[in-house]
């Protein structure tokens, strides 16, 4: 099951979609159906030239075999994944473990009471709550990877903050990082598909070129 959260865009019926979820086989499927689509609009739209820019629409049969390979050509087939799947890595690697790492951090910290000051994407550390830290109020970041995304301005919860930086505080529900992880664990496996892919769209293009026959030549010349 993949579960996409804190989404927070209206439904046709008005109401707030929170979260969406998905079966595997139909989730890896819409992904195949879309770059499916991709490559037939680029053969449909893609004018066909050599590697080294000399036009061959006058070699008879070679402009039907490119297009029959995809418009996007064998190296935007292959890198289009490749870079989504580097993304994706990135994101899990630099950023949501990091976030998951920082968040448990805090399981030894300053435990208050909060009042949600500022709402939005609480997982990209949009959100910000206000406490009570030495006597005096401040208005603290809840850092990339925390939940509470669904809650409005007000809401009342309990954070832990460290005594000498009260600039920044974590949820008490989020200081095992488990958010942050969850989001790591997918975005890797959202990359390493995608790097599945890559490597299945080059074999395909390596196949067909060893497929494909001499274009032009006749058994003359041959």
């Amino acid at each position: 099951m993949v579960i996409w959260s804190d989404l927070m865009y209206p439904g046709l019926d008005g109401r707030v979609i929170e979260e969406v979820r998905f079966h595997l086989e139909q989730y890896l499927g819409e992904i195949e159906r879309a770059y499916a689509a991709l490559n037939s609009t680029g053969a449909e739209n893609g004018a066909v030239r050599d590697l080294d820019g000399i036009d061959d629409a006058g070699v008879p049969g070679v402009r039907q075999q490119k297009a029959a390979a995809g418009g996007l050509g064998p190296w935007a087939s292959t890198l289009v994944p490749l870079g989504l799947a580097l993304s994706l890595a990135a994101l899990s690697l630099l950023v949501m473990v990091p976030a998951a790492r920082h968040l448990r951090s805090f399981q030894d910290g300053e435990r208050a009471s909060a009042t949600l000051h500022t709402s939005g994407s609480c997982m990209l550390g949009q959100c910000k709550v206000e406490i009570e830290a030495a006597g005096r109020t401040v208005v603290a970041d809840l850092p990339a990877g925390s939940g509470g995304g669904k809650n409005s301005v007000g809401t009342r919860m309990t954070v832990r903050y460290h005594a000498d930086k009260p600039q920044v505080a974590v949820r008490e529900d989020d200081v095992g990082g488990g958010g942050a992880a969850l989001l790591a664990v997918m975005s890797g496996g959202a990359a390493l598909l995608f790097l599945v892919l890559s490597v299945v769209a080059q074999v395909v293009v390596v196949r067909q070129r060893r497929a494909r026959p001499m274009a032009g030549r006749t058994p003359q010349d041959a």
